[in-house]
């Protein structure tokens, strides 16, 4: 997913590059980008079931944690 107003450490295409290598050995995992849209439609049109969402840090996980009752 994409965030104008957020840039990351690296670019977009070195960061999907170090994920293939890092899942290189996996065979069912695909990695890939997409900007536009919602993820659970761009997830339904080319058929993910599982998405994994990484959490960058203390505050992010305590926003999580707010969010959705245990």
């Amino acid at each position: 997913m994409s965030y104008p107003n957020k840039t990351g450490r690296f670019p977009v295409g070195e960061r999907l590059d170090r994920l293939r290598t890092a899942a290189s050995g996996l065979s069912n995992v695909t990695i890939d980008s997409h900007t536009g849209g919602l993820l659970v439609d761009y997830c339904r049109r080319v058929g993910i079931d599982v998405v994994i969402r990484g959490v960058r840090g203390v505050a992010d996980l305590d926003h999580e944690k707010c969010r959705w009752p245990a």
